[in-house]
């Protein structure tokens, strides 16, 4: 019969010692031997992110040894994974086996308490798949007593990722996450797990380009000369793109300057088109690398009209940048908004008139009476509202540019000419009108 330690007469106790009471010499005490086996729990957080071509593991373990020590630890690796990097100040060298997918860490000598041990691994993604099922790999410790861990997914914008909740084993979905995503991405899921097995199905599904555009545009008439300064304004969504295209006249194509707002650094090449279609000539801006969100651009070029014989009129038709989507692909605007301001000189009186083929036009907002007033008005080229829908893009596609297609400005010398204004000077006279719809 086992006895407790209490039991005994303080002149039997030893150290780490069993104690048994018989009552008959009729017994047999059979007595067996072994080494202490070290009890392993590990903590492991992953985070997985995906890249346009490859899925990225990023895995921070952190074993907890008691009893005794041990001199290396073991991972099982998922199907098809390349381990990059193993970081550990307890290492002392790693290899895989790639038959049996093993992950083997040798550490420098016999560890036992807590051992930190970082994992980062890749597989490949492809970016051309319009739907990619697949389990989530996640690396399993070997030899553990327990392991409880938390797994994070973050994707970009351009990637969608579902997972389908009825299928999962051995993973629940964690709600209150605070955890930094890496750059370019967003937290898509986030799931935590405290047993083996562990299948996380997920799928993915690539989103295509959105482009829109903004453009307003500053025409400021002076006695000889039409400064054009327009302020185009894209925005990417989803994925990013490194190239933008649009069109200017004919006449100023070789003289037209263009930069970047945010950074002149991050154009890599501009280049115009040899010919020319229609009097129009495309522009070619290729950025260093893809951007998202807003891209700002400035292109300024002038206009020197042209008086008819025998008269101080001038007519002048100032054709506004015609902003384009991608050649060759199918990134194509799906919205084109702007605004026109007229500015003049003090000593001209203008009148303006735009036209416009398929779009809104708001009548002009005229400023006070000023030495550099003048009139401005907003247009867009949204598709109209059709019961068909496509019907209404494919038709939107093919004319979208003709939003605001010039502005008619016509000005003359006003020396003395005009209203009187409350102060004395003379009030200019300026008219600016939108298409009929």
């Amino acid at each position: 019969m086992r006895l407790d330690a209490a039991e005994v007469n303080k002149s039997l106790q030893r150290e780490n010692s069993l104690y048994y009471k018989f009552y008959s010499p009729r017994f047999k005490l059979n007595v067996s031997a072994r080494p202490v086996e070290p009890r392993v729990v590990v903590e492991q957080q992953t985070r997985l992110t995906f890249r346009d071509d490859e899925l990225q593991l990023h895995s921070k373990l952190t074993y907890k040894i008691d009893r005794a020590g041990v001199f290396e630890l073991q991972l099982q690796l998922p199907e098809n994974l390349t381990v990059d990097r193993v970081i550990s100040t307890a290492m002392k060298e790693y290899n895989v086996d790639k038959n049996s997918r093993k992950l083997l860490i040798v550490l420098n000598r016999k560890q036992q308490g807590t051992i930190p041990l970082t994992v980062t691994a890749h597989r490949g993604f492809e970016p051309d798949e319009q739907s990619n099922s697949q389990m989530l790999p996640l690396l399993e410790p070997i030899g553990v007593a327990r392991e409880t861990g938390r797994v994070f997914v973050f994707a970009p914008e351009a990637i969608e990722v579902t997972a389908d909740e009825e299928k999962l084993v051995g993973a629940y979905p964690e709600r209150a996450i605070n955890v930094r995503a890496p750059a370019n991405t967003r937290l898509t899921w986030a799931w935590i797990y405290n047993r083996r097995p562990i299948e996380i199905p997920i799928k993915t599904l690539r989103k295509p380009t959105r482009l829109t555009a903004k453009i307003g545009t500053t025409v400021n008439v002076k006695q000889e000369l039409v400064e054009v300064s327009a302020k185009l304004v894209y925005l990417v969504e989803h994925a990013g793109i490194e190239t933008f295209r649009f069109d200017v006249p004919e006449a100023v194509a070789d003289n037209v300057l263009i930069r970047f707002l945010a950074d002149e650094a991050a154009i890599k090449q501009k280049s115009r088109a040899e010919n020319a279609i229609d009097g129009w000539v495309t522009w070619t801006v290729v950025m260093q690398q893809e951007v998202l969100g807003e891209q700002p651009f400035e292109i300024r070029y002038d206009l020197k009209p042209a008086a008819a014989d025998g008269s101080n009129d001038v007519e002048t038709t100032v054709p506004l940048i015609r902003v384009l989507g991608l050649e060759s692909t199918e990134v194509q605007l799906s919205r084109v908004s702007g605004e026109v301001a007229v500015m003049k000189d003090h000593a001209l009186s203008v009148s303006a008139e735009a036209t416009s083929a398929n779009s809104s036009c708001s009548p002009p907002m005229v400023t006070s009476p000023t030495a550099t007033s003048g009139s401005r008005f907003s247009c867009s080229s949204s598709p109209p509202n059709t019961k068909s829908r496509k019907s209404s893009r494919r038709s939107f596609r093919g004319h979208w540019w003709r939003w605001l297609s010039a502005a008619k400005i016509r000005s003359r010398i006003a020396a003395g000419t005009g209203s009187p204004a409350a102060n004395g000077s003379v009030c200019p006279s300026i008219c600016l009108k939108g298409p009929n719809r």
